[in-house]
């Protein structure tokens, strides 16, 4: 079913500065005031001052003072004195203050832990992720399939070091991207016509299908104003809202299918999709068996060109125009809808049950099936049993039958054996219903028919 996503360095700055070690012995004692006037004594461990000059080795001597004239007044020798001592403080006392505010920070009323913490480590370059040089298997197509195809990759790639590149463009893009060999293998919900097997044969790429999951395509809506149970829908009232014979949320045929629930008077706001999508061909495919107008003027198809409505270009858009607008009600797999928290409806089967789209009931569905066709191309809509969700899609991924010329034949009909076995058991996480263990016999016997290299 289709993210939908995704999909998707900074720099991390200069190398961090590293922390300069401070030894007491390189550090010059502080400037001595004399005997007489002694003054603060060196602090260890500090660097000196830049307030004060000092020599290497020796400690600066105060200046000489001045000789008296011969002719003028001797100077006071205590003024000199006190001047050269009160200088002799400044200096010391604007060292401190350096020390204090700009040195390193190893004083007593350092919180040690503060200082760990704040001081940044060295920065390492982190390893560059190495190119993958293993097999790609590049395939295509189906949003249906995507969430659960991407789950596959993650955990097929760590498993068997073999990288699955699957583009979620649309089962249409998918069809034609196998047909013309863009890809080595197409998904689609919906199965080829004969039409369609006859031109892949007559271009010399034979394909066939290989069923990989089972999913429902659920009526999802956004009406705010209506709490409580599930809306419910029958076929051709779906088929009327996207005809435009239904307009609004309180036409007499919803009030109907809804008793009890006070439907407000809103215009209704179909969106659907416009690029060739098996989750339309799905829709319509129902929507065809269960109302004769909508078979007469549109039948099934992957196509979908309404008269009213939003078109948008994929599940994800489809889901966010349904999230995003009041009254709006969409189509989607049941994925997307849980996935982008939508509300979505019960819908009427043809025991007329309204069954809410759940695991159980696409699993019913699945075992409703009586008779698979030698090709593998069948039908899950509208299938008997009271228990059944009536609009059940079935994802195939068409492969070319003639592997013999592609190196990578074999490691692809090995990940397609994976994800028809062992990786069935991630379908249910994603609300997908796993295949039936008839059906996964039958596709045992096609692969084994895949014509493959000579190892």
């Amino acid at each position: 079913m289709d993210s939908a996503s995704a999909r998707h360095l900074t720099d991390h700055g200069s190398d961090a500065k590293r922390r300069v070690a401070t030894f007491a012995s390189d550090v010059p004692p502080s400037p001595s005031l004399g005997a007489s006037h002694p003054g603060p004594s060196p602090v260890p461990g500090k660097e000196s001052s830049p307030l004060v000059p000092a020599t290497e080795g020796k400690s600066p001597a105060l200046p000489s003072p001045p000789q008296p004239l011969s002719s003028g007044p001797r100077p006071n020798r205590r003024i000199l004195l006190a001047a050269g001592s009160l200088a002799g403080l400044l200096a010391v006392g604007g060292g401190i203050w350096w020390q204090f505010f700009c040195g390193e920070p190893n004083r007593k009323d350092t919180n040690p832990k503060e200082t760990e913490t704040t001081r940044p480590e060295p920065w390492e370059q982190p390893a560059k992720e190495e190119p993958f040089t293993g097999v790609i298997l590049n395939g295509g197509g189906s949003t249906f399939i995507h969430p659960l195809m991407a789950r596959w990759a993650a955990v097929y790639k760590k498993a068997r070091g073999v990288h699955i590149e699957y583009q979620a463009v649309g089962s249409g893009r998918g069809t034609e991207g196998v047909f013309n060999r863009v890809y080595l293998f197409g998904c689609s919900d919906a199965p080829l016509s004969n039409t369609q097997l006859a031109r892949a044969k007559k271009a010399g790429n034979e394909l066939i299908h290989v069923p990989l999951a089972l999913g429902a395509v659920v009526p999802a809506y956004n009406l705010p104003g209506v709490s409580g149970r599930q809306l419910r829908f029958t076929g051709p009232i779906l088929a009327d809202i996207y005809l435009g014979k239904i307009t609004h949320w309180n036409d007499p045929a919803l009030k109907i299918a809804n008793p009890g629930v006070k439907l407000p008077d809103l215009a209704i706001t179909p969106a659907y999709r416009s690029d060739k999508s098996g989750t339309t061909f799905i829709w319509t495919d129902y929507l065809s068996r269960v109302d004769g107008e909508w078979k007469t003027r549109f039948g099934p198809t992957m196509q979908l060109k309404c008269p009213i409505g939003v078109p948008c270009k994929g599940s994800n858009p489809v889901s966010s125009e349904v999230r995003r607008t009041v009254g709006a009600l969409g189509y989607v797999e049941l994925c997307y809808a849980l996935e982008m928290n939508l509300k979505y409806g019960q819908v009427k089967n043809r025991e007329g049950k309204y069954v809410t789209p759940t695991l159980e009931s696409v699993t019913a569905a699945a075992g409703a099936l009586t008779d698979v066709p030698a090709d593998l191309r069948l039908s899950l809509i509208d299938v008997a049993g009271e228990s059944t969700y009536p609009i059940v899609g079935l994802t195939y991924a068409l492969v070319p039958k003639n592997q013999t010329t592609n190196l990578s034949g074999r490691d692809l009909v090995a990940f397609l054996r994976w994800a028809t076995h062992e990786g069935q058991a991630y379908a249910k996480e994603l609300k997908y219903a796993p295949l039936p263990p008839e059906l996964v016999q039958r596709i045992d016997t096609a692969l084994a028919d895949v014509k493959l290299a000579a190892k």
